[in-house]
């Protein structure tokens, strides 16, 4: 089975969601999403329209991103 995400944060955001992305590995490679912990900053997942994976953003990271969409 591919498993493939990309997550965009900001740079501060980066240290936050290490041990959170360790534990996102290791509750998919024991198969219980139980085990997952809750990320440190919340976001979004954003489905492509074409392609295989899933797109997360932070919310800060979006609004950065975004600024003219609110």
């Amino acid at each position: 089975m591919l498993w493939d995400f990309e997550l965009t944060v900001l740079p501060k955001e980066i240290l936050d969601f290490l041990p959170w992305i360790v534990n996102l590995v290791e509750a998919h490679d024991k198969g219980s999403p139980l085990l997952l912990q809750s990320p440190p900053h919340s976001f979004e997942l954003k489905a492509p329209e074409v392609g295989f994976f899933n797109n997360a953003w932070t919310e800060k990271a979006w609004l950065l991103a975004n600024p003219t969409i609110f």
